[in-house]
C-alpha cells in the first residue's frame, strides 16, 4: 500500500510471504506486533522484514505462550499506549484517513 496509514496493530500476524523483503524508502506508516512468547508466526526473520519494509515498529511480546488476542491489562497496555500516541502526535493521524478492522 502506497499510502500512510495511522498505525497498523497486529495480532500473532507477520507481513505475508508475497511481501517484498524490503521497501526504499521505507513506509511511514508505524506498526505494533503483538505476540506470544514462542509466537510461531512472529519469528526473528519475520520481525527483521517487517523492520525493512516499515520505519516504525514496536514489537510487544506476551509472557505466555499463543498468539490469541489479549486476555489481561498487562498484554492490552502496550495497545492502548500505541493508541494514545498515535492519538496525540504532533504529525497526528493523516489527512483522509479511514478505520479498517478485520
Amino acid at each position: 500500500m502506497e499510502k500512510e496509514l495511522g498505525g497498523v496493530i497486529s495480532v500473532g500476524g507477520p507481513l505475508p510471504s508475497e511481501a517484498a523483503a524490503s521497501l526504499s524508502p521505507k513506509r511511514k506508516t508505524p506498526i505494533l506486533v503483538c505476540s506470544g512468547s514462542d509466537s510461531p508466526w512472529v519469528t526473528s526473520s519475520a520481525e527483521n522484514k517487517l523492520k525493512a519494509v516499515f520505519e516504525s515498529v514496536q514489537f510487544n511480546r506476551y509472557r505466555r505462550s499463543g498468539d490469541t488476542m489479549p486476555k489481561s491489562r498487562d498484554e492490552m497496555y502496550p495497545i492502548m499506549q500505541f493508541f494514545a500516541r498515535r492519538l496525540k502526535s504532533s504529525a497526528g493521524v493523516p489527512e483522509g484517513s479511514v478505520e479498517l478492522s478485520a
